[in-house]
């Protein structure tokens, strides 16, 4: 058995949800190090999507709606991001999923598996609404964030991406363009 994941149920009805957490401390940086992977792997799976699904060879309904917030800078991509909702539930069952296995695998380790489960999806929802939040700040030049170098950089490479459909695929920042060459 695998120790470090063993946590411990709580003890009595005296012991408060604060004082059970203390005793779990030493757990904290597995639900970290798992926050920071999701981070990593949101990236690249916005940018496979992106580049695969919105700009695949495929006619399929995603592009038909990324095509057309290509066509229109008016258009904030809204129904695009509706198609990541739907990813986004998907993603919650399949974190349940992992819970049941994690629970089922190590009983003891249920507080854990819920913490980690509920932090991953909190982190992938918050991802979301950063990556529609900055794609609509990139087409709304009246934003003040428009007055930072930075992000004029940013909504530049984003507009690059506009006028040329091979580059520039990520959203929040191009580590993954990088990685594929696809950056410019």
């Amino acid at each position: 058995m695998v120790e470090w994941l063993l946590v411990p149920k709580i003890t009595s009805f005296t012991e408060t949800t604060l004082e059970f957490f203390l005793r779990i401390h030493r757990m904290w940086w597995i639900v970290l190090a798992c926050i920071l992977l999701l981070l990593l792997a949101a990236e690249l799976w916005a940018w496979c999507w992106h580049s695969m699904v919105a700009h695949g060879s495929r006619s399929t309904s995603v592009s038909t709606t990324h095509k057309k917030h290509h066509q229109d800078q008016d258009d904030m991509a809204h129904n695009d991001f509706s198609w990541i909702v739907v990813l986004l539930i998907f993603f919650a069952l399949c974190l349940f999923v992992v819970y049941c296995i994690g629970v089922m695998l190590i009983p003891t380790s249920t507080p854990f598996w819920g913490a980690l489960v509920i932090s991953l999806w909190i982190t992938a929802f918050l991802l979301f609404l950063l990556q529609y939040y900055i794609h609509h700040t990139y087409h709304n030049l009246s934003s003040r964030w428009h007055n930072y170098e930075w992000f004029q950089h940013m909504t530049l490479d984003h507009y690059l991406h506009h006028m040329d459909e091979s580059c520039n695929y990520g959203i929040t920042n191009h580590i993954i363009d990088d990685w594929f060459g696809t950056y410019r």
